[in-house]
């Protein structure tokens, strides 16, 4: 585990970004991944159930079943307290391909009964069979030949849904496992964002190279959520924070949407009087406070900017 820097250490280093200690606790976090499997066998019962029903939108269907799967592994990673991030990506992608396999597997248990369950070498050749049979863009029953035409939307269909709902589970993952993480509280951040005015992104970023951020801060205002049809540009401010009786760690992110694209533009490790005076703008109510005395302000793992 890397040291804590001081702040006067921080400061002669330059802004620095957070850097994810890479240590994996495997005594929290098996547990919780076996319990993650079901979940994940959870959400392939209930597409599968989805399509018995007369339910499955297709893509739509699948990308539902990959936003709960992606739910479930970040609630695996954050409980088992993976600060790996390849560690979290070889856990999702498994998981991301149990859910929708298993989503076969529990279509072939509908037509088979329970004997099927255990019948694991039979699914290639399912798959491939409703492949042939399917009706494009019909959910349900029954199964009736396609043709060669329906073959191919059907294989294309598949792909595409897998590579989504997988896709989203290791998303999902890999931004859990490098989610601010204090070693010293032993305690994942949490997170609070503002949307604010175009101007505010770089006039932080200029900010802190005039050493005036801790002066800028209190002055920015926060606008309401734009009307997601028309959204006009912005900036995104992000604090992920910790703040307990040990110790307080502050990171902005600063981002600016343009088109409903959103970029991160930097992120700041604040020292302390930084994260104090940012508070009033993400907590107007002064629900969080900052002690006065505390071991240190910043954590033990950062980079410097790249």
């Amino acid at each position: 585990m890397a040291t804590a820097l001081r702040e006067p250490e921080l400061l002669a280093l330059g802004r620095s970004q957070y850097h994810s200690s890479g240590i994996v606790d495997w005594a929290a976090l098996i547990p919780h991944m076996v319990l993650g499997v079901l979940g994940a066998a959870a959400v392939a019962g209930a597409m599968a159930f989805c399509r018995v029903m007369g339910f499955y939108f297709i893509v739509m269907t699948a990308i539902i079943g990959g936003a709960l799967t992606m739910l479930i592994c970040r609630w695996v990673i954050r409980r088992g307290r993976c600060r790996n991030a390849a560690v979290a990506i070889m856990y999702a992608i498994p998981l991301g391909l149990f859910t929708y396999l298993g989503y076969y597997q529990a279509r072939l248990v509908e037509v088979g009964g329970w004997d099927m369950l255990r019948r694991i070498e039979l699914l290639p050749k399912y798959i491939w069979f409703c492949w042939e049979r399917e009706v494009f863009g019909k959910g349900g029953r029954p199964m009736v030949p396609g043709g060669d035409f329906q073959f191919y939307c059907n294989a294309v269909v598949f792909f595409v849904e897998l590579f989504l709902l997988v896709g989203a589970t290791v998303v999902g993952a890999q931004r859990a496992a490098t989610k601010v993480y204090s070693e010293q509280s032993e305690c994942w951040s949490k997170s609070i964002s503002r949307v604010v005015p175009e101007w505010v992104a770089p006039a932080i970023v200029e900010a802190v190279q005039t050493g005036d951020l801790a002066e800028l801060l209190p002055s920015v205002e926060v606008l309401p959520i734009p009307n997601p049809k028309k959204p006009p540009p912005r900036s995104i401010l992000e604090l992920e924070y910790v703040v307990d009786g040990e110790t307080s760690v502050g990171y902005l992110n600063v981002s600016h949407v343009t088109r409903g694209v959103r970029l991160l533009i930097r992120q700041l490790l604040l020292t302390r009087e930084e994260l104090r005076s940012s508070l009033p703008l993400f907590f107007p109510d002064a629900t969080i406070k900052i002690p006065e005395h505390e071991a240190s302000a910043v954590p033990p793992d950062v980079v410097e900017p790249t």
